[in-house]
């Protein structure tokens, strides 16, 4: 794999991994693309976080598929102690955010058929609810987190930009 490459699937690697469990998490990635295999302590000294902090990072990446793990066994008088040495898993970027990439093109869909097949209201306020018919009946057309009188919404602006995400999506989808 050529250099270029490599860095730009490390780069979509961390971009996915910040995703998952943000900033600090992005500092552990970095920390195992670097080393390439290290333990949970390496990790710390290499990060500045806390062991517990680099361990339950390293068990959210586990389990979405991120990273793995080599299991060393060291004898220790009578007792036998187990080394994690947790290894990035780069080469799964691409398919793990084709994965995404598939997820949110699924969501966005059902998104537009919903706006398409309701009637839908708002008070005009960022962050408050957009309400179907049905529910704005319910609340006396009237917000309910402020009050103010809902408005029926113009819809087009909002599938025009619904349907330019889903052709953005489709088309990366095709390359």
């Amino acid at each position: 794999m050529s250099e270029e490459r490599l860095d730009a699937l490390g780069h979509l690697y961390t971009q996915i991994v910040g995703l998952i469990g943000g900033d600090e998490a992005i500092e552990v990635a970095e920390a195992l693309i670097q080393l390439k295999k290290a333990s949970e302590e390496q990790i710390a000294t290499k990060t500045g976080l806390r062991v517990g902090d680099v361990r339950k990072i390293l068990f959210k990446l586990y389990e979405k598929a991120l990273i793995t793990y080599e299991e060393i066994k060291k004898e220790e008088g009578d007792k036998i102690k187990s080394i994690f040495l947790w290894l990035p898993l780069i080469d799964q970027a691409e398919s793990i955010a084709a994965n995404y990439r598939r997820v949110i093109l699924q969501k966005l869909k059902e998104k537009l058929d919903f706006v398409e097949k309701n009637e839908l209201y708002h008070c005009g306020k960022e962050g408050h609810r957009i309400l179907t018919f049905d529910e704005a009946v319910e609340n006396l057309f009237k917000c309910p987190v402020c009050g103010d009188p809902l408005q029926r919404m113009d819809k087009e602006d909002y599938i025009r930009r619904l349907k330019t995400l889903i052709k953005t999506i489709e088309d990366e989808e095709k390359e």
